[in-house]
């Protein structure tokens, strides 16, 4: 039996590869997604419609008039993102990939870089496919969401942290994690444990990452200083500071994510379950290796760098704890703010099962590499395209609640239709929808409209639950809508019928 040695265009990168496009594609090229990136794309678009030194955060004129849920780097990056490409539905969406394009980048460079030996050179085709199987990544690259640039950043940190040179190891390790700081918050710390870790699994010396951690605190105590000079940065992290991170720990502003809806085991059983398919995957190289073994087709190639790369991946292993260990004590517990983990979860596993994985046959057939590899890039390349046209097609279709769009751009129309005619303005909101969070952020999204709390007579839409009770003064609009019932003001009459 033949081996195909593994390639930069390996089985594991090419179904890697595969398995991106097929999910990153068709939110790319729709509307609609998670309500968080719609808040944030919004935020950002606004503040893009200001004068350029503008730096407040807004998301609407009658919810989140002052926002300061998080530090505002990303946001301030979306604005100008959407000054240069203009307010589309795919322009968040595009930023967000270049950013997972970027992180790909890194991640190729880190392996390449750090783990020797001919037959674990293009073992980051397992890492990237492991990594894309793992269903949280790739959801947040198709969301304009602010753990992508926080993967980034904080990858961008631990590798900088990596590096031989004492003194510019310490400036990235500062800089990248100052930036990551100003993105997320407390969680973008992690990575200041790097140099420590490395001395731990005997990586570096520890006299070098001693310097390295003055290095990188005097970076960060220099990023402070110069954004509490910087009026706009230093008044969005003091309310940040104020209205989230103080308010949640003091018990001011219960999180709603512990509780009845949301309690750390759910969260640790939902950690379990985005990891269960590259273990999964993992266990079946393992055993096939070893049925293959049994029967003397396949032979163990002995590496004298196995023991550098058992290392790294016991380093890999400590990253990842300590991204992710904090999050289970926090009182947020969202599951999307384990995305940044994920690439160390992965590398680790990578790199403790690369000996296993370098040993598996590529070819179970007498084909020559050749022509293997392009039948296998011919098949993907069939696949992506497939998938780009349906996509491309399917455009106007929207990614996330279908009906609720739907039922949104009829109301939308009728608005337009109304205002039109009549002295009426805007769209208002009965109080048993004040909580449907998705209402208020894909009107503003994609209408740019600002719904009222509180109903008027001078409202031309009232949106109120289903089924409800009737609103008295209104009429009922004769519309079946999935999500809620319209009802117009009857006393706004047509301009051409006044006297």
């Amino acid at each position: 039996m033949r081996f195909c040695k593994p390639s930069i265009l390996s089985i594991p990168a090419l179904i890697a590869w595969a398995i991106g496009c097929i999910i990153l594609i068709p939110p790319l090229l729709g509307r609609g997604g998670f309500i968080d990136g719609l808040l944030y794309a919004s935020i950002s678009r606004n503040l893009s419609q200001l004068p350029w030194q503008s730096t407040e955060l807004i998301f609407s004129d009658t919810f989140y008039r002052e926002f300061a849920e998080h530090p505002p780097l990303m946001l301030w990056m979306g604005s100008w993102w959407f000054r240069w490409l203009g307010d589309h539905a795919w322009t968040e969406k595009i930023l967000a990939l270049l950013m997972g394009v970027f992180t790909l980048i890194a991640f190729y460079y880190i392996w390449k870089m750090h783990i020797s030996g001919q037959l674990n050179r293009y073992g980051w085709g397992w890492w990237m496919l492991l990594w894309s199987l793992v269903p949280g990544p790739l959801w947040g690259l198709g969301q304009f969401m602010l753990e992508n640039l926080l993967t980034l950043l904080t990858f961008l940190a631990v590798w900088s942290a990596m590096g031989a040179n004492r003194f510019l190891a310490g400036i990235g390790l500062g800089l990248f994690t100052g930036l990551a700081f100003i993105t997320k918050g407390p969680p973008a710390l992690f990575p200041l444990a790097a140099p420590m870790l490395l001395g731990i699994c005997r990586l570096r010396p520890s006299s070098d990452m001693t310097r390295v951690t003055a290095w990188s605190s005097v970076v960060m105590v220099a990023l402070a200083w110069m954004g509490w000079l910087w009026s706009p940065l230093r008044d969005a992290m003091l309310a940040y500071w104020r209205r989230q991170v103080h308010a949640v720990f003091s018990g001011q502003r219960p999180s709603y994510e512990v509780g009845s809806e949301r309690t750390r085991i759910d969260l640790v059983w939902t950690f379990i379950q985005e990891l269960s398919i590259p273990v999964l995957l993992l266990l079946v190289c393992y055993l096939t290796s070893r049925w293959l073994k049994n029967r003397n087709r396949l032979k163990w190639a002995d590496e004298s760098d196995d023991r550098h790369l058992r290392s790294y991946a016991l380093f890999f292993m400590l990253v990842a704890l300590s991204a992710t260990a904090p999050l289970f004590v926090s009182p947020k517990l969202h599951p999307h703010y384990l995305i940044p983990s994920y690439p160390w979860w992965t590398l680790a596993m990578t790199c403790a099962t690369l000996p296993v994985l370098r040993a598996l046959p590529f070819c179970t057939y007498q084909w020559g590499h050749l022509k293997h590899d392009i039948i296998l890039s011919a098949g993907v390349s069939v696949c992506v395209l497939g998938c780009f046209g349906y996509a491309w097609t399917k455009r106007d279709v929207p990614v996330r609640d279908f009906s609720l769009q739907s039922d949104l751009n009829h109301v939308v129309q009728m608005l337009k239709h109304k205002e039109e005619n009549s002295d009426c303005r805007g769209i208002a909101l009965s109080h048993e929808l004040h909580g449907h969070y998705a209402i208020w952020l894909y009107m503003q999204r994609y209408y740019s409209l600002s719904l009222s709390p509180n109903h008027t007579s001078q409202h031309c839409i009232i949106l109120k639950g289903k089924d409800s009770l009737a609103l008295e003064g209104f009429s009922r609009l004769p519309f079946d809508f999935s999500h809620f019932d319209a009802y117009s003001n009857p006393s706004t009459l047509p301009k051409n019928n006044r006297h």
